[in-house]
């Protein structure tokens, strides 16, 4: 008896709501986003009394006098469930007084220890800590507030000094930052792979005896026949084709006279272009993102054979004899629905 094993990327996928165990306390890297330090009444006052003079540089922005606001770094992590992580910045905010000028940038948000540190004058300084954190979900990342910012003893001492002024003082209120971060990819947490077998394709295949069966899921339905198995991880990337899913699942092709048998393992849906060795591509046209479920679907997404699979099943089940399956048949049909943190 012939039998080959192996594990398999399908490049296909679908999924409803069976919950898994994500990990918590995981810190995701950022697409970037964008985040509003609002000055205070009372750094506001004090740059009209002593004629201090803010400015934004780099990629910073400064609207109004008081509302600056810089880019967030991709280099920044943020878990997406606590929020709890880092955030960086790009930009900076020059504070000019007296004929001298200090730069404020490299703005870095602790949100676990509510601490806002940047370079300040050259220095690494914890500038700011806030008296209250917030967060809420967006569509794919986490709005963050630090309220109530108020200047450390040291960041105080180092803009008097280096300004030459008598302005700043420990907890003096900066202002209040929101924090907009976009997640570069969702874990998923969550789903089942369904597969709607292909009629006419295996009925080529049940012609020379070869009978269709799952490992490690459920049949859910017929005419046609219907699978379905638990995802047991991968990533939705929001902003591009490279989502991906895996399961323990596998499909057997068997036969019992001649004996054959051919073995796929381990089930996994790629949204990227097809690699070697894949089972089969995927045709779709529309992706649905589900806001702030944070879920991702693909409605009857067509699953075509690749030409290596079709090679392996008439190499395995016609011998030497014409071939059983073409590269480009269809496999079958499957719906994509991933459910992130």
């Amino acid at each position: 008896m012939r039998r080959l094993e192996r594990a398999t990327s399908l490049l296909c996928v679908a999924v409803v709501g069976l919950a898994l165990t994500a990990p918590a306390g995981v810190a995701e890297p950022a697409a970037g986003g964008r985040t509003k330090l609002t000055l205070s009444e009372e750094i506001i006052e004090a740059v009209r009394r002593h004629q201090l003079q803010i400015g934004p540089r780099g990629s910073a922005q400064l609207r109004a006098g008081r509302m600056a606001t810089f880019p967030v770094s991709r280099r920044s992590q943020l878990d997406l469930v606590s929020a709890e992580g880092t955030v960086l910045h790009r930009g900076a905010l020059r504070f000019a007084a007296n004929g001298r000028a200090v730069r404020l940038s490299r703005l870095r948000l602790e949100t676990e220890s509510r601490s806002l540190s940047a370079l300040l004058a050259g220095e690494e300084v914890q500038l700011a800590r806030a008296e209250e954190m917030r967060d809420d979900r967006n569509e794919y990342g986490n709005e963050v507030w630090a309220r109530d910012l108020r200047l450390t003893a040291a960041a105080a001492a180092l803009l008097d000094r280096a300004l030459g002024l008598h302005l700043f003082r420990p907890g003096m209120l900066l202002g209040t930052s929101r924090s907009s971060v976009k997640a570069r990819w969702d874990p998923v947490a969550g789903g089942t792979l369904q597969f709607g077998l292909d009629p006419q394709t295996f009925a080529k295949l049940e012609a020379i005896g070869v009978e269709p069966s799952p490992i490690a899921a459920a049949v859910t339905g017929s005419a046609p026949t219907t699978y379905t198995a638990p995802l047991t991880g991968g990533r939705i990337y929001p902003f591009s084709n490279r989502s991906f899913a895996t399961t323990e699942s596998g499909l057997r092709l068997r036969r019992e006279s001649p004996p054959a048998e051919l073995i796929w393992t381990d089930l996994g849906a790629d949204l990227a272009s097809p690699t070697a060795g894949a089972l089969a591509a995927l045709e779709f046209e529309v992706r649905i993102f589900g806001g702030e479920e944070r879920k991702l679907t693909l409605p009857n997404v067509a699953v075509r054979l690749q030409p290596d699979a079709a090679q392996l099943i008439n190499e395995t089940f016609a011998p030497g004899g014409p071939p059983v399956v073409a590269a480009g048949d269809r496999l079958g049909t499957f719906l994509l629905t991933l459910q992130g943190r």
